[in-house]
């Protein structure tokens, strides 16, 4: 099982760091955080579409064509942990190379839509306190930082995975 893991894992690793780097490359200096989540996701999602064809390649070339659902969600799961840690890496590098002031453009991103939100003086101050305090620890906390980047991309990796171990078992 290792080869279409490993191989489809660094395909997909790649794919993920290339288009993320090329992402924050052509956002510039004043990244759009509105349609940055909606690319982020997708971004995702075409570096994960490895985990289908991973799998699909272990069934076919080493299952003689038939998978259940637990090999399948065993093999996507493991490709699916190599893309992540690319991401996370990825954006580690990024994130303090490139896009040092991330976490202060985001963070008045956010200020300034709850400002927009119609929220009272006191909730907002609360949430953007709040923000704040996580913001600093994201920045100054590298086991949180590692954690929140991979929760952002390890819910996909999951629905994907599942998603792919149903199509693809075949009995």
């Amino acid at each position: 099982m290792q080869s279409p893991v490993v191989r489809y894992g660094l395909l997909g690793g790649i794919i993920i760091f290339a288009l993320m780097l090329g992402g924050i490359l052509l956002q510039g200096s004043e990244p759009n955080f509105e349609y940055g989540q909606l690319t982020g996701y997708l971004t995702m999602l075409l570096a994960l579409s490895t985990i289908f064809f991973g799998m699909r390649n272990y069934r076919d070339q080493h299952l003689d064509g038939r998978m259940s659902f637990g090999q399948g969600f065993k093999t996507g799961i493991l490709i699916a942990l190599i893309v992540s840690a690319f991401y996370v890496v990825g954006w580690l590098i990024i994130s303090n190379t490139i896009a040092t002031d991330f976490g202060e453009q985001y963070l008045n991103y956010y200020v300034q839509e709850l400002k927009e939100s119609g929220l009272s003086d006191t909730e907002m101050q609360q949430k953007i306190d709040a923000a704040k305090k996580s913001m600093e620890l994201y920045e100054n906390n590298l086991p949180y930082k590692i954690g929140i980047t991979f929760l952002e991309i390890f819910p996909v990796d999951l629905l994907v995975t599942l998603v792919s171990s149903l199509i693809l078992k075949k009995k």
